[in-house]
């Protein structure tokens, strides 16, 4: 059965969805299309300017989702990505979700909010190799790390990469033989 999403969750995710919405590379009109909103319906929702439900929450999730995983695996299938290379934008935007959107998460919130948005203005700009190398590089400089110092969240950050990252590849192998059967199957 599913859960009631709480005010705190809801209120992050109006306040990052912009930065989730530019880091996959979607205008406020183009991800606006996915749930049937105009852009400036999106927009409005990023601004504040209209509320932010749980609705919006679900819908809007279950997007980020299917974008996430659904153009991962079928570029893989598509042999556009090697199975073995990371899913680079797909997962640093899963993490940032996970990490910007967690209730209880109030310490570092703001500065991970500002590495976020800056990341997210990159990936939007241009086509980044490794976003998750970038991410730790703006993490590093916002806490003012010396240079043996460890960058905050590095372990969670590769703990969530990783498990996304096999996740998505043992979703794209059997993506690959279903697709395989099928051909199989027709022929």
């Amino acid at each position: 059965m599913l859960k009631g999403v709480n005010k705190e969750t809801l209120k992050k995710m109006q306040e990052n969805l912009a930065t989730f919405r530019r880091m996959l590379g979607y205008s406020p009109e183009e991800f606006g299309a996915f749930i049937d909103l105009t852009r400036q319906s999106i927009t409005n929702i990023e601004t504040g300017k209209t509320g932010f439900t749980s609705l919006h929450f679900r819908a809007i999730t279950q997007v980020i989702g299917e974008i996430c995983f659904g153009e991962y695996i079928e570029k893989i299938s598509r042999g556009e990505i090697d199975e073995k290379a990371s899913g680079g934008k797909y997962l640093i935007v899963l993490i940032a979700v996970s990490l910007l959107t967690d209730p209880d998460n109030d310490t570092d919130y703001e500065k991970l909010k500002k590495c976020f948005e800056q990341l997210s203005q990159l990936m939007y700009d241009n086509d980044l190799d490794d976003p998750v190398a970038v991410l730790k590089g703006l993490i590093y400089c916002s806490y003012d790390l010396k240079a043996d110092e460890k960058v905050p969240y590095d372990k969670e950050i590769d703990a969530i990469n990783e498990a996304m990252e096999k996740y998505v590849k043992e979703m794209a192998k059997k993506t690959h033989e279903i697709m395989e059967a099928i051909a199989e199957g027709e022929g």
